[in-house]
């Protein structure tokens, strides 16, 4: 009887680790997706300040006031600056999204064979 209750206890337990392992899979991908997803949602908030750029020199364009350097970089400035944090803050996911990747996690088949 005693050693009927270790092999259910064994088998609850091999259940409970594998559930774990699964578990923390199902986190770590879900992160590696959320991270995924910040990117291209910072790729696309650049994408938007290259446009405000081009509309603005467009627009300077349209005056003729194209060549007035000043004028030109007081218009984009701003959205260079922003496309420069964009930029590191896409560098600073990008690692983050390869620690995630780099830390496999593996489901491992624990029943005795």
């Amino acid at each position: 009887m005693v050693e009927n209750n270790n092999n259910i206890s064994g088998i609850f337990n091999k259940v409970k680790t594998a559930t774990q392992q699964m578990a923390d899979a199902t986190v770590r991908k879900a992160k590696i997706a959320r991270l995924r997803f910040d990117i291209m949602t910072l790729h696309s908030e650049r994408a938007r300040h290259l446009q405000n750029i081009g509309n603005h020199i467009f627009s300077l364009y349209k005056q003729q006031a194209f060549f007035d350097q000043a004028k030109l970089f007081a218009e984009i400035d701003p959205d260079l600056i922003e496309i420069e944090s964009l930029d590191r803050r896409v560098e600073a996911v990008e690692a983050q999204l390869q620690a995630q990747q780099a830390d496999n996690i593996e489901v491992k088949d624990i029943t005795p064979d």
